[in-house]
């Protein structure tokens, strides 16, 4: 059965409706901060786009904090995550360790490869994570390849279930009549005839076309998936001029995701930073504004002129030629408006503070301090981080767990991991996240064991028989792990075991050989002071 375009243009209009005020609200924030973005203006590509900032530090720490997220928290350099197993025993056996490492490997290579356009499309996304507290990402799969693609937030619009899962998904965009021939022109049923006669057209080839992409969650369940049109998501593609469907088909899952920064219950799209911080940031742009004026006034001041004193109109450059009437005494004088640019300059530097810690700037920053210990660094840089775990926390469960979830399996169904071992059958494998972000929210964890342990050291001095309550080996591999370091340095525990019984047998035989030799020595010296005493 067809598609209905009647109620999937009907489910657009609402979407729309209801994303009504957040467009008024981005607008702002992107006249200020993200000037490239356009939701309710719009202007020519190429065109200056920030003649409403006069000052830029919302913009730049926008771009620090995307930076910032990009470079500790999916940084394609470093190994930023990692596969493991739920089950702790299953997680340390030698051979699965292995599969899941080098597994690993291949999708961190994979993520960094240009191909996939993993790191431009995280940048991108974290900066309208940064401004306007939601962004879009396609995940576009084929059978050779897969890519993350941003999206223009201005053209998307969603409708939340009431168990707070996204269940439609609507993308509006351009292409020319010629690119929709291209990409559609082999579909069924295609481009309309209007599309079709424009596209065999020169003078109409490259007219854009409105199109409109929506994704709906099918209701029920469908096991089947032989079919696009089985699939648990549909996708219909539409011609918005004509209300013409173009496409139908269906996914698995759906290919897009909105991460959100952070959330009100009862609003379907994110707030950022730069929602959060707008009226400082006016507030930044309105002193800085004045103060340049300000400073031109005492620099350049206006100049009083008596009428008639002055031939012609006055120039002020360096080395210019003013022509005085004859006999005048009235020279021109500049006005002094006494004003005092320095006075906003205070003011100015505690609502660009204010900016900086709503972006993070505070803890993305290295402790300013002249002596400090690595260990001290470290610390600091963690407790800091701690700040922007809630915020870590939700764009791990909103991008980087699904998009991880969904290349995995992208993966195994391409063939692209080595042959798994039998041992992995029906185990469930989770993500363990190892970013320099991630690690901070893990590192109190092992701060909390420092600090029992020390805590309890006078206990051990009186009595060291409470140190058997602690299970070191446990101890040990918790805190191993929490740090990121690599697992497969690990020997399983049965083998730690194997080798301290080894190590055990060994010592009792040299305990046994010490005393036999203490004995056998005690033994000759015993027969030799018998020899003595009898000879004497």
């Amino acid at each position: 059965m067809p598609a209905n375009v009647g109620l999937i243009l009907k489910r657009h209009d609402h979407a729309k409706e209801q994303r009504r005020t957040f467009d008024w609200h981005w607008q702002e924030v992107a006249d200020l901060v993200l000037p490239t973005r356009q939701f309710t203006s719009f202007q020519t590509p190429g065109s200056q786009q920030r003649n409403r900032i006069f000052d830029s530090t919302a913009p730049n720490a926008n771009e620090t904090l995307s930076a910032a997220l990009h470079g500790l928290l999916s940084n394609p350099a470093i190994r930023w995550m990692e596969l493991t197993l739920e089950d702790y025993e299953d997680a340390t056996d030698y051979e699965n360790v292995t599969w899941l490492y080098d597994s690993t490997s291949r999708m961190l290579s994979s993520f960094a490869s240009t191909r996939s356009n993993f790191a431009t499309g995280s940048h991108e996304l974290y900066l309208d994570l940064g401004g306007f507290g939601t962004g879009v990402m396609m995940l576009w799969e084929t059978a050779t390849e897969f890519r993350f693609l941003p999206k223009n937030l201005a053209g998307f619009y969603v409708i939340e279930g009431d168990n707070g899962e996204i269940t439609d998904n609507f993308r509006n965009f351009e292409l020319s009549a010629r690119e929709v021939m291209e990409t559609f022109g082999e579909d069924m049923p295609g481009p309309s005839d209007r599309v079709r006669r424009m596209a065999s057209e020169p003078g109409t080839a490259e007219t854009k076309i409105e199109l409109l992409h929506a994704v709906t969650k099918r209701p029920g369940t469908y096991s089947s998936q032989k079919f696009n049109t089985q699939m648990p998501w549909a996708s219909c593609y539409v011609e918005l001029a004509t209300k013409h469907l173009i496409r139908e088909g269906g996914f698995r899952e759906s290919p897009y995701l909105m991460p959100r920064w952070s959330k009100a219950a009862d609003e379907w799209y994110g707030r950022g930073p730069g929602m959060n911080v707008l009226p400082s940031i006016k507030g930044a742009n309105a002193i800085r504004r004045d103060t340049l004026i300000a400073s031109e006034q005492a620099v350049r001041p206006p100049v009083n002129v008596f009428a008639n004193s002055i031939e012609g109109p006055i120039n002020t450059r360096p080395g210019s030629i003013n022509y005085v009437r004859s006999g005048t005494r009235d020279l021109p004088v500049p006005m002094q408006l006494g004003t005092q640019p320095q006075l906003g300059q205070k003011t100015l530097e505690d609502v660009r503070l204010e900016i900086e810690e709503a972006f993070f700037l505070d803890v993305l920053k290295l402790p300013q301090v002249d002596r400090m210990t690595r260990e001290e660094v470290i610390t600091r840089r963690q407790q800091g981080l701690l700040k922007a775990s809630p915020i870590i926390s939700r764009i791990i469960s909103e991008w980087l767990s699904p998009a991880v979830r969904r290349y995995f399996y992208w993966h195994l169904r391409t063939g692209r991991f080595a042959p798994m071992p039998a041992s992995l059958a029906r185990k469930r494998i989770k993500v363990d996240y190892t970013s320099p972000m991630a690690q901070s929210q893990k590192a109190a964890g092992n701060q909390n064991i420092s600090e029992a342990i020390f805590t309890a050291a006078p206990l051990v001095q009186a009595d060291p028989s409470v140190m058997m309550n602690l299970d070191s080996d446990a101890t040990f591999r918790t805190i191993w792990t929490s740090s990121g370091a690599d697992p497969r340095l690990l020997r399983p525990p049965r083998d730690a075991q194997r080798l301290r019984d080894q190590q055990r047998q060994q010592q009792g035989m040299a305990q046994q050989a010490m005393m036999a030799k203490d004995m056998a020595a005690a033994g000759k010296d015993a027969a030799s002071a018998q020899r003595e005493f009898q000879g004497g």
